[in-house]
């Protein structure tokens, strides 16, 4: 019996994000320039019952996420982190 396209799919989606694997992510350990963003490879999120594992394959910056990047005004930091970022992937929206 042949499986559709559909569930060849559905299962190399299952297979790739299985617990342990890794992803590669953009990191923020410090703040700055652009040029403290580093491409590495993490864990992947732990999906809990409620939650939705989405794959992003493009993304844009905003305004939100400059301010916390450069930690300008300080007055960010209070929130973000004081010397470095409480997140170390940064993000803030998703539609």
């Amino acid at each position: 019996m042949e499986t559709s396209n559909k569930e060849n799919e559905d299962q190399d989606l299952v297979e790739e994000t299985a617990p342990g694997d890794r992803m590669r992510a953009i990191v923020q350990l410090a703040y700055g320039s652009p040029d403290v963003l580093l491409l590495q490879e993490v864990d992947n999120p732990v999906v809990n019952d409620d939650d939705v594992l989405v794959r992003v394959r493009a993304s844009s910056v905003n305004a939100l996420e400059w301010h916390l990047l450069t930690g300008l005004p300080y007055l960010v930091r209070l929130q973000a982190g004081l010397r470095k970022p409480k997140r170390m992937i940064p993000g803030s929206a998703m539609i």
